[in-house]
């Protein structure tokens, strides 16, 4: 039996692999079962995958497509050299393994301890080169901003200028931003979701595009559900350049209003607060990818829910 050969091989010395922790503890199969290998699928209903783990794999435990190619691309040397100097300073190495216990979420106050422990806290979902997340920073000091990003030359872009820039306020991620945010964000604690000009995939791939039901469902367990102290919502606001992404953006955020969980917000680009509040914050500044496709001659298409319930 499986008992038997484990009791046999720790005899002759050899060390059992460690268990990794899962969200949730699915029914142990019996002995002599076999369980196949599960691959990441989203589920009809994406509540219920959110701490619904796979049974088996050395990969993490995700109900979900990844949303981001492995290619990790070539990082200058100034980048590099950002990485190895820079990242001790700004960035934050998630514990994703603490034996059988559950791995801590983040804790914003000990990230941030010069700031308020009820200043507001964003998060930038794949912010690229940097560009309109030290952008956000400069712009609110008050808010306590996270950035997530898989990429390392985006990293160590950003590493640079968040350092010429002297921010306090902000710190990276380097991991896929749905686990970061089902295992590692509290619940009830993001004021501002950002995710501007993520990878539009083609329609064969578009299950794999990071604005997606997961994430939603994601989001109304993660954000702020009450309002804060001048009566602003938790809002979720997305950009990006591609046709086809904004009419699956429109549709996923029609669905979202009509669950009654979250409202529409209108997005006026010549708004004095567009970039700068609670409005696209960061996106007073073009990115380079904003500045990739407008020489390309593709329009800017901005949208932005808020979470009511």
């Amino acid at each position: 039996t499986r008992v038997a050969r484990a009791v046999a091989r720790r005899a002759a010395g050899f060390r059992a692999r460690p268990v990794r922790w899962r969200a949730t503890h699915a029914t142990a199969p019996c002995a002599g079962q076999v369980v196949p290998e599960q691959s990441p699928v989203v589920v009809s209903d994406p509540s219920s995958a959110i701490a619904k783990p796979r049974m088996r794999g050395k990969r993490l435990d995700r109900p979900w497509h990844l949303t981001y190619l492995r290619n990790q691309g070539t990082c200058t040397p100034a980048q590099k050299l950002a990485l190895r100097d820079l990242w001790g300073v700004y960035g934050v190495d998630v514990t994703t393994y603490q034996g059988s216990l559950p791995p801590p979420k983040l804790s914003f106050d000990d990230l941030f301890p010069a700031h308020a422990k009820n200043a507001p806290v964003a998060l930038e979902i794949g912010f690229g080169l940097g560009d309109n997340l030290v952008q956000m920073a400069r712009n609110q000091p008050g808010t306590r901003i996270i950035g997530a990003e898989v990429h390392k030359p985006g990293v160590g872009s950003a590493l640079m200028k968040i350092k010429q820039g002297k921010l306090r306020n902000v710190r990276l991620v380097k991991m896929d931003a749905l686990w970061l945010l089902r295992d590692f964000i509290p619940d009830d604690s993001l004021q501002h979701v950002c995710v501007y000009f993520p990878d539009p995939w083609t329609e064969d791939t578009k299950h794999r595009r990071i604005v997606n039901p997961f994430l939603i469902a994601l989001l109304e367990r993660k954000m702020k559900r009450s309002p804060d102290e001048e009566g602003g919502r938790a809002r979720l606001h997305v950009a990006t350049d591609d046709a086809a992404y904004a009419a699956h953006v429109d549709y996923l955020f029609a669905s979202a209003v009509g669950s009654g969980k979250w409202r529409a917000v209108s997005v006026d680009a010549n708004d004095e607060r567009y970039g700068r509040a609670d409005i696209m914050p960061g996106r007073d500044v073009p990115s380079k990818y904003q500045n990739k496709g407008t020489s390309e001659g593709r329009g800017v298409r901005d949208a932005c829910i808020e979470l009511v319930g």
